[in-house]
């Protein structure tokens, strides 16, 4: 009986044990991949469970190739985006699904590329009016414009369809003008 009681109870602390400690290599890609997916769609629960199950995949692809390995020991993680492989992506999609995922960052700082802040540009200098780009230096406007809307509105004030009337974005509105006056 008491050597029933010992055996049982070495079992417990190793399976306990086992199952606590990670991969190192996968704890740390489940890190990056918080710490990446965060800034680019904001924390939900959805994120934690995907990188979760993501972690030991994307191990598993890199695993074997030493530059993509540099990089994530580097702390660079995005760099996994490009991989091409369908089956893959397939595998990392299937981690979690869609509707637990939640989409709300908390700036919209990584999802405005050059293209959309170029397309930005063009908008305000065709919208607004010949007295105002008289009496405003328009690149300055144009660019305490597009940092402010990237760093202080969230992805969901962003894409409110009442953006215009939002007390926020009328500060912005009012700063950049400010910031720009000739």
């Amino acid at each position: 009986m008491k050597y029933t009681a010992l055996f049982i109870s070495l079992c417990f602390l190793f399976f306990h044990s086992s199952c606590q400690n990670k991969n190192a290599q996968v704890a740390k890609i489940e890190k990056l991949c918080l710490v990446e997916s965060e800034k680019v769609a904001g924390m939900s629960k959805g994120i934690v469970e995907y990188c979760a199950c993501a972690a030991p995949k994307i191990l598993a692809q890199v695993k074997d190739d030493p530059a993509t390995m540099a990089k994530l020991d580097q702390g660079e993680f995005n760099h996994i985006n490009e991989i091409k492989d369908s089956t893959f992506k397939a595998m990392l999609n299937n981690c979690v699904p869609g509707d637990k995922l939640i989409y709300n960052p908390p700036s919209m700082e990584f999802l405005l590329p050059e293209r959309a802040e170029n397309s930005i540009r063009v908008t305000l200098m065709d919208e607004m009016d010949p007295e105002f780009q008289a009496a405003h230096n328009m690149e300055q406007y144009c660019d305490c414009y597009i940092k402010s809307i990237k760093t202080k509105l969230t992805f969901e004030e962003f894409h409110d369809n009442d953006l215009e009337n939002l007390p926020k974005y009328k500060a912005i509105l009012k700063d950049c003008e400010m910031i720009s006056q000739k």
